[in-house]
């Protein structure tokens, strides 16, 4: 069956006009499906490898949107389209499942990271929360287990040490040695036993959609990895994506540092949302999470590089985004003072 014939069977009020690939994504094999409303929406061929239970997956993602179209906010949200059966998946022919969704549109600004976009990703993320904030949390599947599991992520990067070879581990026998003396920050974040609520587990500028001409923002969009989890996960994930210098690929680590002013203008976007719906417990795990999920995200990037078979542009790419994530760390935790008085400052005004 071919990719618009796919399209048709997927009920989006208007008539298929035309349909194209859409090279953007790197999850799920995804096209552009042009409307005869002139809107567009967006269809995709599920990774099964990444997602090997598309039901539950898109049983997240409705119980997600269905709530978000219940609370009034000043972003847009996905929404799914049915079946002509009535289902949220179509399979083909050859067993694969396929999805289909309204496009937002708007601007991504890939690998651009200024005041505006540090500003309007910490807005996003604070208003997804709060609009989620008495979401039933427990309906939610664990899509990904362990996905922020720090612990785990660290003994899984023990584990592909042990089965890699010497003469690989000597070029990064410096980050080796750092990530084993965090051994110890790990579980830090989980034993503070903090409330449980649906986080989106994936906020970084990719995922921001921001109106063209003015920048603000529209939506917050990718609900694949939307599970139980801490708001620390979501905000220290904000943080390490967008308070920075230069670019998470990057040779120099010299030019990588962390940025207080990027970091204020984040925590103030974040902090406008959600500073009256916060646990008593919450404030005070915001930036450690930060330097958490920095740490974790660094060496689940050095563990798919020491994985890799061979060093190849794809596994320098690994190499780089890893060495910058930890270095990065390493100042987050040396200004961790200066990032705990930020967030009480903007948490007071």
């Amino acid at each position: 069956m071919q990719v618009n014939e796919i399209a048709q069977q997927f009920q989006t009020g208007s008539v298929v006009q035309q349909v194209y690939p859409d090279m953007s994504g790197n999850t799920n094999q995804t096209w552009m499906v042009d409307l005869s409303d002139s809107t567009l929406a967006v269809l995709q061929r599920i990774n099964t490898e990444l997602y090997p239970d598309p039901n539950r997956l898109m049983s997240n993602f409705f119980l997600i949107s269905n709530y978000l179209a219940q609370v009034e906010s000043p972003l847009l949200y996905l929404k799914p389209f049915y079946t002509s059966t009535g289902d949220l998946l179509y399979i083909d022919d050859e067993g694969n499942s396929w999805r289909c969704y309204r496009y937002i549109a708007g601007t991504i600004e890939r690998n651009i990271v200024d005041a505006g976009v540090a500003s309007g990703l910490g807005y996003a993320a604070g208003e997804l929360h709060r609009t989620l904030n008495d979401f039933p949390v427990e309906q939610l599947s664990p899509i990904i287990p362990n996905y922020h599991n720090t612990p785990k992520v660290y003994e899984q990067f023990a584990r592909i040490l042990e089965r890699t070879p010497e003469q690989r581990q000597e070029r990064v026998i410096g980050e080796i040695g750092y990530i084993h003396k965090q051994k110890s920050i790990c579980p830090s974040l989980l034993e503070k036993n903090l409330p449980a609520r649906a986080t989106h587990n994936r906020i970084n500028p990719n995922h921001l959609v921001l109106d063209a001409a003015t920048r603000t923002p529209v939506a917050l969009i990718d609900y694949d990895a939307f599970m139980p989890g801490i708001l620390a996960f979501d905000f220290g994930d904000g943080a390490r994506s967008v308070c920075f210098t230069n670019s998470p690929v990057e040779a120099d680590m010299l030019k990588v540092q962390l940025d207080l002013d990027l970091f204020t203008r984040y925590v103030t976007g974040f902090l406008s949302r959600t500073k009256y719906i916060l646990d008593d417990s919450e404030p005070s795990s915001l930036a450690l999470g930060c330097i958490v999920m920095t740490l974790e995200q660094g060496i689940r990037l050095l563990s798919r590089y020491l994985a890799s078979a061979q060093d190849n542009e794809a596994s320098e790419s690994e190499l780089l985004r890893a060495r910058v994530q930890l270095y990065l760390s390493i100042q987050m935790k040396e200004q961790y003072k200066e990032m705990v008085d930020i967030i009480k400052k903007c948490f007071l005004s």
